[in-house]
């Protein structure tokens, strides 16, 4: 579940999800599960052992970035949406999340060539962009 709310922070670009938002993305698995376990129990549970944080009253992030990133790579893989980090190759916010979506992913000469290719375009697109580079990091609309 936390794999599946990585990936939807990384899709929308945000680091802070909504307390509401969280439970309706926990909801339809536990659902399925059968299990007393409420999303609020689950929320609770997961916000008990420091991997979400309550940054503000309703507003929950992961306790690092660097959580959401692996977890958000870990979702990518498991469901093969390679096509996702195609599409945000250029993209810094995504960069990490493409680096560690290629752990273990065949020959590691291939990979190394993928990475490159992934800092190359970043780079080209800082290059072009400045202040639109600026405002996906910060969240900040760009000029």
């Amino acid at each position: 579940m936390l794999r599946a709310l990585a990936y939807r922070m990384m899709s929308d670009g945000v680091r802070e999800i909504a307390e509401a938002d969280a439970l309706a993305e926990f909801a339809p698995t536990l659902r399925r599960l059968s299990t007393t376990l409420t999303p609020e129990g689950f929320l609770a549970e997961v916000g008990s052992n420091g991997l979400l944080v309550e940054r503000r009253t309703g507003v929950f992030s992961f306790a690092l970035l660097t959580f959401q990133e692996y977890l958000a790579a870990e979702h990518i893989r498991s469901k093969d949406l390679v096509e996702v980090l195609e599409s945000h190759v250029a993209n810094p916010w995504w960069r990490e999340t493409t680096l560690l979506s290629d752990r273990g992913r065949g020959d590691p000469a291939a990979v190394a060539g993928r990475r490159a290719q992934a800092r190359r375009r970043a780079d080209h697109a800082r290059v072009r962009s400045p202040a639109r580079h600026t405002a996906q990091v910060s969240g900040t609309p760009g000029r």
